[in-house]
């Protein structure tokens, strides 16, 4: 286990070190690299300037899954046929649910991976993404920058968090299957039924649709699987 007081030995990176392994760390799908052990690092050598690393290492975890997010809506532009269905799962979050979600997952040593994933692959609005995104990644940063070696479990969060290849290859498979849910769960029929029946009803429709997607047996998705020759013998 890595000692908190050992990671003085970094405090000469200065911004541009935090700033950019904040950025590489964020851009790579299920990175451990321990950026906020760097931050804090950091921040204890240079006590007076715990404000301006909070922005900058925000700012680079930001663009680093900002990069991700967009290789992913990039990716996800083969996945046109499902964009209408997608806009029904628009309407169930709602602003203020996809806005708590990702600041949640961007605020706390989360893998957040999972989440983000799935929406840029879904082409989740930009600005949407952004806002959230920034303000919880200036948050945890900042938190750890002023908390400093008191911020133990949110660093070695980021130092142990992925080092078990277990655990990756865990999160990859969740999101993949996230992914699916995301894209082949028939949101409109879900939405329909919330405004007939309402939340209980909706909730039934939605984990039935929800197990046919992951057990690989939902119409749309064994549908789309024959279309592209995928798995022909679902």
């Amino acid at each position: 286990m890595i000692k908190i007081d050992t990671l003085s030995l970094f405090s000469n990176i200065g911004l541009e070190g935090v700033f950019f392994g904040s950025l590489i760390s964020n851009a790579i799908p299920y990175s451990a690299m321990p950026y906020l052990a760097l931050v804090a690092a950091y921040s204890a050598a240079s006590p007076n300037e715990k404000l301006i690393v909070a922005i900058t290492g925000g700012v680079g975890a930001t663009l680093g899954k900002l990069l991700l997010y967009g290789i992913t809506r990039v990716a996800g532009k083969g996945l046109k046929s499902r964009k209408q269905n997608m806009q029904y799962l628009n309407l169930l979050l709602g602003a203020k649910s996809s806005f708590i979600t990702i600041f949640l997952f961007a605020a706390l040593p989360l893998p957040d991976d999972v989440v983000y994933i799935p929406l840029g692959l879904a082409g989740f609005s930009f600005l949407k993404f952004l806002i959230p995104l920034l303000t919880g990644k200036i948050f945890l940063v900042g938190l750890v920058a002023f908390l400093g070696s008191k911020a133990r479990f949110l660093i070695e969060s980021s130092i142990h968090s992925g080092l078990l290849p277990i655990t990756i290859l865990a999160m990859i498979i969740f999101t993949i299957e996230l992914i699916l849910i995301v894209f082949f769960v028939n949101w409109m029929n879900v939405f329909q039924v919330y405004n007939d029946k309402g939340f209980k009803v909706a909730l039934k429709v939605f984990l039935k649709e929800t197990y046919l997607v992951v057990t690989l047996n939902h119409p749309d998705l064994k549908k789309w699987f024959n279309e592209r020759r995928i798995f022909k013998k679902l």
